[in-house]
């Protein structure tokens, strides 16, 4: 592909994401796109054939999200509950200012409108935080035995949530006690054997 036209590529995708964040997918045509960045509907049509293909695309760039936000942080985040608060905030402050973030977190939540083969990335998202959590789990700082798929699931989802905040004019955020809910879900995930090894009593009979 000549440079050219990978520089077109490159304006019609970040565009598109810019009109999906704002009119959602079945509020956006692909004029609006063109306009956006001043080319032509047949500039837009000789890279996608359709609005869906578009959009298809615009979802798969940010694929690797999640990993690359997570391998960018570790170094400066070792322990686990750090390295996921700050992935939380570092996902709100792109959701707030970086449209192309936003515009593809909006297509993930309308996924449904725009083809039913769309590939998420939520099975990426899951994959990358439960390995921040099996290797905390190996370091000891996370309790033996915590279900990590479910607890990464549970983060991803989060994560995703935050965009539902920020819809409108309201700019997302992460609650201050993202840190105690994250220890509390991992431990009440934990095996119950592994809470209650530590001195505290299994309810008796009598009251369950």
């Amino acid at each position: 592909m000549h440079e050219r036209s990978v520089r077109t590529r490159e304006a019609i995708l970040s565009g598109a994401a810019e009109v999906f964040g704002e009119k959602g997918y079945l509020g956006t045509r692909l004029e609006d796109v063109a306009a956006r960045r001043r080319l032509s509907k047949g500039a837009v049509y000789f890279h996608f054939a359709s609005k869906t293909d578009l959009a298809k695309a615009v979802i798969a760039r940010q694929a690797d999200l999640v990993p690359r936000l997570i391998g960018r942080l570790r170094p400066r985040f070792p322990q686990a509950a750090g390295l996921l608060t700050a992935l939380a905030q570092e996902v709100a402050r792109l959701l707030a200012d970086d449209p192309e973030v936003r515009g593809s977190f909006r297509l993930l939540a309308e996924r449904g409108l725009v083809d039913a083969s769309v590939d998420d990335p939520f099975a990426a998202w899951s994959a990358a935080v439960e390995d921040v959590l099996r290797d905390a789990e190996r370091q000891g700082a996370v309790p033996a035995g915590t279900r990590s798929a479910a607890v990464a699931g549970l983060v991803v989802s989060a994560l995703v949530g935050l965009h539902h905040m920020g819809e409108g004019a309201v700019r997302p955020k992460v609650p201050g006690d993202w840190p105690a809910l994250l220890g509390a879900l991992l431990a009440l995930d934990s095996p119950y054997e592994a809470r209650t090894s530590a001195g505290a009593s299994a309810p008796s009979r009598a009251c369950m």
